[in-house]
Parts: C-alpha cells; structure tokens; sequence
C-alpha cells in the first residue's frame, strides 16, 4: 500500500477521496471541499490517498504547520473495513513521516533517530530561524530559502 498526494500525481485518486470523504464523516465535522483545497494550494493539508496496487482503499488528511503534521481525517472505505487496511494505512502513513524526518536530517547532515542527533538538530534549526548561518549550513538554509 501506498500513499499518493491528490494535488500531485494522484489527482486521478482526487473524486474517490471527496466521495469518502463525504460518506465517512458526520456534517458538523467536515471542513467545506473549498476550504481544504485553499488549505492545501497554501500548503498548509495534504490530502493523500491510500492505494493498494492501483485501487484507491482510503484516506489521510493531515493540517501541515511547519515540520508538524495533524491527522485531521483518516477512513477506509467500506468495502475494505476489517480487513487490516486501517492498520496498513496508519504503518505507512507512519513511514512517510519518518521517511520526510530521515530526508531532512540527510539535509542537515544529523542523524534524525540519535538524540544527539536531535538535540543538534534544534540547535541547528534555532540558528536558521535566526539567520545565523554560515558555511555549510548558510547554504542549505538558502537552498531550501529558509
């Protein structure tokens, strides 16, 4: 199984997400269609669609602030309930999270699962935020036009 960003390559994915995202969840909890795609052409959701092999079996939507994401709306289709698609989905929505921390700290040359690592991490990033870069790390900051 695999996630595929609608607003990317699974925009053949994107009619099928809004028909379970309309069937899955109560009214009164549904942001207007609308409103997410701002949300998402703002890059601030991401709406990804759950596919095993090419059939579309759910979805994930998650807020996007930064280096941190809120799942705001996950479901699986009716016809794959109970069949170990919403533990599936949950492990690679999981992954890509890593694979996106493990990506950022290869940028920053940090090991992102070594506390260290980490807590160099923060230093680093302070520091960038701050724009007191230099060498190295000046260039990845204007790279990535941080």
């Amino acid at each position: 199984m695999k996630l595929i960003n609608i607003a990317d390559e699974g925009a053949g994915y994107k009619a099928q997400l809004y028909e379970l995202y309309d069937n899955a969840f109560p009214e009164q909890e549904k942001k207007p269609l609308h409103v997410m795609e701002q949300l998402v052409n703002d890059g601030k959701m991401e709406m990804l669609a759950m596919v095993d092999g090419d059939e579309f079996v759910g979805l994930a939507i998650n807020m996007i602030s930064g280096d941190r994401a809120l799942l705001d709306y996950y479901a699986i289709t009716p016809e794959k309930r109970s069949c170990g698609y919403g533990s599936k989905g949950l492990e690679v929505l999981l992954a890509h999270f890593e694979n996106k921390v493990m990506f950022q700290g290869f940028v920053w040359n940090v090991n992102s699962f070594d506390q260290e690592g980490v807590q160099l991490g923060k230093v680093l990033a302070k520091r960038v935020l701050a724009h007191d870069t230099d060498g190295a790390l000046k260039v990845y900051s204007d790279l990535l036009n941080i």
